[in-house]
């Protein structure tokens, strides 16, 4: 943490935002960051920022201030310096670029397969192609419906930067 900055920036492998929690340390000071949810998150934020006196209760929430590089906002402002923040994450799966690649998504293999059978019938011209497609659509339906969330947990959504709207008045 950087005393006096409130933004950083998400982890570059972060997969749909997706951060399952924040753990601040200070020496041996750990406690959980804890998220600011629901509309009432601006309101939340403010009052945290005019006033909290203690440092051992910061909290998060995610801010889309540039399209396309959304932020973790911390409030109240860090004041020390010495303390750093742990985000556990969900990364994004590796990407297939090469013939030793690793492919982290068992539950995708069949679909993954599927696709590669379609495309080699496909640039062969070959008489079941649609056949191949469906079993694709098939396949792609059945890995969604696998790694959908079981439990939806609205933590993949970004709040607009209304900050602008205060510096107005």
């Amino acid at each position: 943490m950087v005393a006096g900055t409130e933004e950083y920036s998400l982890p570059t492998d972060i997969y749909a935002n997706k951060i399952r929690q924040i753990v601040y340390r200070n020496g041996t000071q750990v406690w959980k960051v804890s998220r600011i949810r629901d509309w009432s998150k601006f309101l939340s934020y403010e009052l945290d920022r005019a006033y909290s006196t203690t440092t051992n209760k910061y909290s998060y929430f995610i801010l889309n201030t540039t399209a396309g590089s959304p932020k973790i906002l911390i409030s109240p402002t860090p004041v020390e310096a010495g303390a750093y923040l742990q985000v556990w994450y969900l990364r994004n799966a590796n990407e297939l670029t090469s013939d030793t690649s690793v492919f982290d998504i068992p539950e995708a293999a069949n679909y993954l397969m599927a696709y590669v059978k379609m495309k080699v019938m496909a640039k062969e011209m070959h008489p079941n192609l649609q056949l191949a497609i469906s079993e694709v659509e098939a396949q792609r339906a059945d890995t969604l419906k696998t790694l959908a969330e079981m439990v939806p947990d609205n933590e993949n959504t970004i709040e607009a930067d209304t900050r602008i709207y205060d510096e107005m008045n």
